[in-house]
């Protein structure tokens, strides 16, 4: 299906609504973690995240790439070309242009504000992030993160980090970790699937404080880039999320540390569209 169909047929609510879910970005299976670590064990994993937060804290600070998004849910099944940028640790812009590279659709995420600018509708939209999780009935833990580009790159995230619990993974893939947070009364957990002897994060599990899984986000890198110590994210899998809707990035042409700063990530209103700010 071509773009100018798509936006035929895909309202701009629907296509926001997406966007966001990408950059928190209901399951009843059973939880994938199985015995606890002794105290020991324990500790080495906690100075081992040490150790991964701090590399990745010197790794490359920007991404620049051609993403294809390909969602499915009992509805629909469709895909686009994007172009998407991302400054650590929470700022993002997505470029949905026609096959001529003409901009069809954009949205950019500064901290805790967002943007959209239809061009079908030469509307320029501009707003809170946690405003529109609550305007559409979203769970409120996806957008009580500070962390955007952590999400969408697979690191660690950085700061200090309560990790409440350490337990074995049932398939033999690596160690979890249960990192509890809380911000403005919203409490989470996210449950972190790391291989060890790679030092890398294979898959997170986000929680919503009734221990609900609200999304699960599973990564997987580049085998070129096998001895880099801040290898890229190939394709992410965004499972578990409102509506039934799965998610598949890949990403192409990829350019890190590219010369971008925080005033790249706005989408200013052109001339003759209506700008509608909301709460």
């Amino acid at each position: 299906m071509n773009l100018e169909n798509l936006f035929k047929t895909a309202g701009s609510r629907q296509v926001s609504v997406l966007i966001i879910l990408l950059f928190t970005l209901s399951a009843c299976a059973r939880h994938p973690w199985h015995e606890s670590l002794s105290e020991e064990q324990s500790g080495r994993m906690t100075e081992l995240v040490q150790t991964m937060q701090n590399r990745d804290q010197i790794c490359p600070s920007t991404l620049d790439a051609e993403v294809i998004i390909a969602w499915q849910s009992p509805v629909e099944k469709r895909s686009i070309n994007a172009y998407l940028q991302i400054l650590q640790p929470n700022f993002l812009k997505l470029i949905v242009s026609n096959p001529l590279g003409q901009p069809l659709y954009g949205m950019a995420i500064r901290d805790n504000s967002y943007q959209v600018l239809d061009t079908g509708k030469k509307e320029h939209t501009m707003g809170n992030i946690n405003s529109f999780a609550l305007r559409y009935k979203l769970p409120g833990a996806l957008f009580h993160n500070e962390q955007w580009g952590a999400w969408l790159t697979g690191r660690m995230r950085a700061g200090n980090l309560n990790i409440s619990d350490v337990r074995t993974d049932r398939e033999g893939r690596g160690i979890w970790l249960t990192i509890r947070e809380e911000k403005d009364g919203i409490l989470t957990n996210s449950h972190l699937l790391i291989e060890p002897d790679k030092q890398e994060l294979l898959l997170r599990i986000l929680e919503d404080s009734d221990g609900k899984t609200i999304a699960s986000i599973s990564y997987q890198r580049e085998p070129k880039q096998q001895n880099s110590p801040c290898r890229q994210v190939e394709h992410i899998w965004i499972t578990d999320l409102p509506y039934k809707t799965d998610i598949q990035i890949t990403f192409l042409d990829i350019l890190l540390d590219q010369p971008l700063q925080k005033d790249d990530f706005t989408l200013p209103a052109p001339r003759g569209y209506m700008t509608r700010l909301l709460p």
